[in-house]
C-alpha cells in the first residue's frame, strides 16, 4: 500500500474503534468487575449473555446512526458497511477473552489471543500483498479472523442455554455500570486518536501514516502492557474484595511495575529506529524517533491500570471521564499548538503528556475510594524518565538523519 493508503487505513481504524467502543457500552469491563462476586456458574453465564445482549443493542444503535451518515453522504457506503460488519465479532471476542481470563482458562485465553493476532497479520498480508485489495483487504482480513475466532471458541464460553442464563434484574445493574463509563471511554478514544484525526483533516495522510507506523512500533510495548493489564485487573479486584482494609500490596505493585516497565520501555525506545527501518522502510524513517514518545506513553497506560483500580472497584466509572478527558484535551492542544513547529512529533508529545496527566489525576480520584500511601518519588522519577529520554533521543536521531 502507498503511504496515502496507510494513512487512510489509520483514519478508518480510528472510526472503527469509536464504533466498537460506543456500541459495546463497556461490556468487557462489566464482566471483569462482577465476575468474582459469585462462584455460581449461572451468575457467570448471566454476565456473558447480558454483555452479549448489550453489545447487540449498542450495535443496532450504531448501525442506525451510520446509515443516517450514509444517507447524508458523509460516509462512503462500502467503507461504512465494512466497518459495521467488524463491530459485533470484535465485541463478542472481547467478552470471550475476558471470560476466559477471569475463569482461569489461561491456556485457552493465550491460544485465542495468539491465534487472533497472528492470523490477522497473515490474512491481511495475503489480501493486501497478493490479491492487491489495499485498504479493503486489510479490513476484510480483520473481519474474517475475528469471526472465525468467535465461532471456534464459542463452546468454551457458552456452557448454559441462553434463556436459563439470562437475568433481567441484573441486566439493569450491568447496563448502568457500562453506560456510566461511556463518557470516559469516548474521552479515552479522543486521547488515543484525536491527534491522528487532526493530522488527517488539516495536514496530509502521509503524516497520519508516519504517526500510525510509530504507534504500531510502540504497540510491541503496548502488547506487553496489555498482558500485564490482563493479569493485574482480575488479581486486583479479587484482592480488594477479600482484603478491603490493607492496601500495602497496592503500593508494592506500583513500585514493581515502575521498576520493570521502565526498563522494558527505555530498552524498546532505543531499538525503535531499527524496527522502523526494517519493517517500514526508508519512507517511514521519522517513525523511529517518533515511536519513542508513544512507547513512553504506553508506560503510563499500564500505570493507569493500577491508579484507576479504586474507581473501578467502587463502580464509580463516571469518575473516569475527567481522567481521560484531561488527557484528551492536553493531547489535542499540544498537537494543534506544536504541529507547525515540530510536525508529527507534536502528536507523540501530546499523547505522552496527556497520558501522564491522566495517570496523575487517576491517582487522586482513586484515593477517594481506597486509602493507601502512594509512592510519590516513584511517580516523579517516572515522569522525568519518560519525558526527558524521548526528547533527547529524538533530537539525537534527527541530527544524524
Amino acid at each position: 500500500m502507498s503511504i496515502e493508503d496507510v494513512g487512510h487505513l489509520e483514519f478508518l481504524l480510528a472510526i472503527y474503534t469509536l464504533m466498537v467502543l460506543t456500541s459495546g457500552l463497556q461490556s468487557e469491563s462489566c464482566v471483569l468487575r462482577f465476575y468474582n462476586e459469585s462462584d455460581d456458574i449461572k451468575h457467570k453465564q448471566s454476565l456473558f449473555w447480558n454483555s452479549v445482549l448489550t453489545s447487540i443493542f449498542g450495535f443496532i444503535a450504531v448501525c442506525v446512526f451510520t446509515i443516517l451518515l450514509i444517507i447524508c453522504k458523509i460516509f462512503k457506503t462500502g467503507e461504512a458497511l465494512l466497518l459495521l460488519s467488524l463491530i459485533l465479532p470484535t465485541q463478542i471476542i472481547g467478552i470471550q477473552l475476558v471470560l476466559l481470563r477471569c475463569s482461569g482458562e489461561y491456556i485457552k485465553f493465550s491460544v485465542l489471543s495468539f491465534f487472533d493476532f497472528c492470523m490477522t497479520i497473515i490474512f491481511t498480508i495475503i489480501l493486501v500483498s497478493y490479491f492487491k485489495l489495499g485498504v479493503t483487504g486489510a479490513l476484510l482480513g480483520v473481519l474474517f479472523v475475528k469471526t472465525l475466532c468467535v465461532f471456534v471458541f464459542w463452546p468454551s464460553t457458552m456452557q448454559l442455554s441462553f434463556m436459563n442464563s439470562l437475568d433481567f434484574n441484573k441486566k439493569i445493574k450491568y447496563a448502568f455500570f457500562g453506560i456510566k463509563s461511556v463518557p470516559a471511554v469516548l474521552a479515552n478514544w479522543a486521547q488515543n486518536f484525536s491527534s491522528r484525526l487532526f493530522l488527517s483533516f488539516f495536514y496530509n495522510l502521509t503524516d497520519v501514516a508516519t504517526t500510525g507506523i510509530a504507534i504500531k512500533i510502540a504497540s510491541v510495548f503496548g502488547l506487553i502492557i496489555y498482558c500485564f493489564r490482563l493479569s493485574w485487573e482480575p488479581y486486583a479486584i479479587k484482592m480488594l474484595i477479600s482484603n478491603n482494609k490493607d492496601f500495602s500490596w497496592l503500593k508494592d505493585s506500583i513500585i514493581k511495575y515502575s521498576k520493570y516497565a521502565l526498563i522494558i520501555c527505555l530498552t524498546l525506545m532505543f531499538v525503535s529506529p531499527f524496527v522502523a527501518d526494517y519493517l517500514a522502510g526508508p519512507e517511514y524513517l521519522t517513525s523511529g524517533p517518533l515511536a519513542a514518545f508513544f512507547i513512553c506513553g504506553q508506560y503510563w497506560v499500564g500505570f493507569m491500570s493500577i491508579s484507576t483500580i479504586g474507581i473501578s472497584f467502587a463502580c464509580k466509572t463516571f469518575d473516569l471521564f475527567p481522567v481521560f478527558c484531561i488527557g484528551a484535551i492536553l493531547n489535542l492542544l499540544i498537537t494543534i499548538a506544536l504541529a507547525s513547529f515540530i510536525n508529527v512529533y507534536a502528536a507523540g508529545l501530546g499523547f505522552l503528556v496527556g497520558s501522564i496527566a491522566s495517570a496523575i489525576l487517576a491517582v487522586k480520584i482513586s484515593q477517594k475510594y481506597i486509602s493507601y500511601v502512594f509512592p510519590k518519588k516513584v511517580l516523579i522519577f517516572s515522569i522525568a524518565c519518560t519525558i526527558i529520554a524521548p526528547i533527547i533521543f529524538s533530537i539525537y536521531l534527527n541530527k544524524r538523519m
